[in-house]
């Protein structure tokens, strides 16, 4: 306890600086966001990758996991049920609170490892930089969760990447804190791995690298399978990656573990004033 008192008196000296978000930022982090709820494990992997494109009504809810799971059952010679939604949306402090509720030291953690799905331009980035403030800003997290947002392609690389994560924990946490704390950030960022207090939001798999051998693989071993592998980690990519990378993602984190998450897009009203106010500036 006395520990994470002390790492809390730190954390408020490190906070990150949150900047205003841009006018493009500001509207795309007010989009929905879809959880899948399909209890079959493989069946969710195979809704979640899929373009599913939203549907046209106002809340523009993916659906097309709908006709994933009809053929299924068809398949099996069961009754469809009428119009099943499998998509559920969360509201935004639904989702920082379910972040906020993960802990190591639980068998059951539905945030453990999350896909943040969509396709481009949906606003993947400005969501996980969100959240990432979020997180970071919330009383709750002071000393005991760090959010980590960064792109796929900048986690260290080579033969052990696994000893170098503490080192790149520590180079973000140097870039927020005064010069009294610098000399404790080593010891902070080794603490806060080994005991799966860092949450990484990994951005944009489509450009880092989605093949079953890519080095961006041998990158996430260390935090989905690895040494580091009680941390929490998300993912974000267009649906292809996941496609891409199924086998090995699944081979390191059991299907029945990944939790499938969508940004619906920009409703028209919203879109039409975005493209106005870009024209302007």
């Amino acid at each position: 306890m006395g520990r994470h008192k002390c790492d809390k008196k730190m954390r408020h000296r490190i906070a990150p600086t949150l900047k205003e978000p841009t006018m493009t930022q500001a509207f795309l982090i007010e989009q929905p966001i879809w959880q899948l709820n399909e209890p079959n494990p493989e069946l969710r992997w195979e809704m979640g990758v899929v373009e599913d494109d939203p549907s046209e009504d106002d809340e523009h809810r993916p659906r097309k996991g709908v006709h994933i799971l009809h053929e299924r059952q068809r398949q099996r010679g069961e009754d469809a049920p009428p119009d099943k939604i499998p998509w559920t949306r969360l509201s935004r402090d639904t989702l920082v609170a379910g972040v906020l509720s993960d802990d190591a030291r639980v068998a059951d953690r539905p945030w453990h490892r999350v896909a943040l799905v969509s396709g481009a331009g949906l606003g993947k980035t400005a969501n996980l930089q969100w959240l990432a403030s979020q997180v970071n800003a919330h009383e709750d997290s002071r000393g005991r969760l760090l959010a980590i947002f960064t792109h796929l392609r900048n986690l260290p690389a080579g033969p052990e990447p696994s000893q170098q994560l503490p080192e790149f924990v520590k180079h973000v946490l140097q870039e927020r804190a005064d010069d009294r704390h610098k000399d404790r950030l080593a010891e902070l960022a080794l603490r806060l791995l080994k005991q799966g207090r860092v949450l990484f939001l990994l951005d944009s798999l489509d450009e880092a690298g989605a093949w079953e051998d890519s080095p961006t693989m041998n990158k996430l071993k260390p935090l989905l399978s690895g040494h580091w592998k009680d941390n929490p980690v998300w993912i974000s990519g267009r649906p292809y990656a996941f496609r891409a990378t199924e086998k090995v993602l699944c081979e390191m984190v059991p299907t029945a573990q990944w939790n499938f998450l969508r940004i619906g897009p920009l409703n028209e009203p919203e879109a039409r004033q975005l493209i106005e106010t870009a024209g302007r500036v």
